[in-house]
């Protein structure tokens, strides 16, 4: 991630609020204090009201929210939208139905369960079906802790158009997902983003950093500007369960109003080749309702 004063859109308009003079004083105050990149803004706001300059520090501050925080949108624009692209398709015409379709574009959809419980499977399931939809489509899929390369079964020209991105931080990943962002407001063909280990991450950033909650706001922000960028984006986001339960979603209230749509995976008892899928939480469509399912491998 560039430095603050590298930064071109927040020294363009810095310099329309604040003189040349008073913006490199604050931009050496930050310095100082070991805040060099806009990420570090975000992840240590507990330095800014102790420095001088506090004025122009929390303008720069809302520049940067504001450049990477997601548009508002009219209803009637949403509608207008929507039909344009077919949602992506599970594979699973049981699980494609409780999603009124598959995964659709402009949400994000948080896929949770405990390990095994078949995350992974639907993520390739996912991967491969976008791609098959359009010569055009890509897939993007940043993972903390390997990509699941030997379960994908497609064509070289098919799995060419999956795009493995390894973030082994989450200031890693924040820095992925901001030039994403970026990149998918110029964009046109439609793609898939597919981020996981997420809870890891952030188990990770409590260790490092004492608290997490400031990085899953962060992620937040991101996620949800991707989702609401220019090209038709869809999202999913792999998640844990909290505390080794089954049945509540790990990362805690940060992180509770970031997806559109969160499902739960479950493994059947007594039946390994059959899942249990729970809609918890689905904008504008019922929630609560279950599918059971069985994965059918690729081609």
């Amino acid at each position: 991630m560039p430095p603050l004063s590298a930064t071109k859109y927040l020294r363009d308009q810095a310099l329309s609020q604040h003189s040349a003079e008073e913006l490199t004083a604050s931009l050496a105050a930050l310095a100082s204090a070991g805040v060099r990149t806009t990420h570090d803004l975000f992840m240590q706001p507990d330095l800014l009201p102790g420095l001088p300059h506090g004025r122009t520090l929390r303008d720069l501050r809302q520049l940067v929210a504001a450049h990477h925080a997601a548009p508002g949108l009219t209803a009637r624009a949403l509608l207008a939208r929507t039909p344009a692209h077919t949602p992506i398709s599970s594979g699973s015409p049981a699980l494609d139905a409780l999603l009124s379709g598959g995964v659709h574009f402009g949400e994000i959809t948080e896929v949770c369960g405990l390990a095994g419980s078949g995350r992974t499977q639907l993520l390739v399931a996912l991967s491969l079906s976008h791609v098959r939809s359009s010569p055009r489509a890509h897939t993007y899929y940043a993972h903390a802790a390997g990509m699941p390369v030997g379960r994908m079964r497609g064509s070289e020209e098919e799995l060419s158009r999956v795009m493995a991105v390894e973030c082994r931080s989450m200031e890693g990943l924040l820095a992925f997902l901001y030039r994403y962002a970026d990149a998918r407001e110029l964009g046109e063909a439609p793609e898939l983003l597919v981020v996981d280990g997420v809870r890891d991450l952030a188990v990770a950033e409590l260790r490092r950093a004492g608290e997490a909650d400031f990085a899953v706001d962060a992620l937040r922000r991101a996620l949800r500007r991707i989702a609401a960028a220019k090209a038709p984006t869809a999202v999913v986001v792999v998640n844990g369960v909290r505390g080794g339960q089954e049945t509540e979603p790990a990362l805690g209230f940060p992180w509770s109003q970031v997806a559109h749509v969160r499902l739960l995976l479950q493994r059947m008892p007594g039946v390994e080749a059959r899942t249990l899928a729970t809609l918890l939480r689905a904008t504008g469509r019922m929630a609560q309702q279950t599918a059971e399912f069985v994965f059918v491998q690729g081609r």
